[in-house]
């Protein structure tokens, strides 16, 4: 399964909360969205072979009387 995981990065500076906004100055541009991916192995269990004719109505009926 692909796992990804997106958000937003604060690589910039942050703001000094001491000096106030300077006229004229925009405001920085939004942090960038980054997004980070990658593989997981999920285990879901075990594939055997179903019983074929016979032996698959033996079975049915065995699990049915248990």
């Amino acid at each position: 399964m692909l796992v990804t995981y997106v958000y937003q990065a604060d690589d910039g500076i942050p703001p000094s909360p001491t000096k106030s906004p300077q006229k004229g100055k925009h405001a920085p541009p939004p942090s960038d969205v980054k997004s980070f991916s990658f593989w997981a192995l999920v285990p879901l269990g075990t594939v055997v072979q179903r019983p074929q004719g016979d032996a698959r109505r033996a079975a049915a009926a065995s699990t049915a009387s248990t």
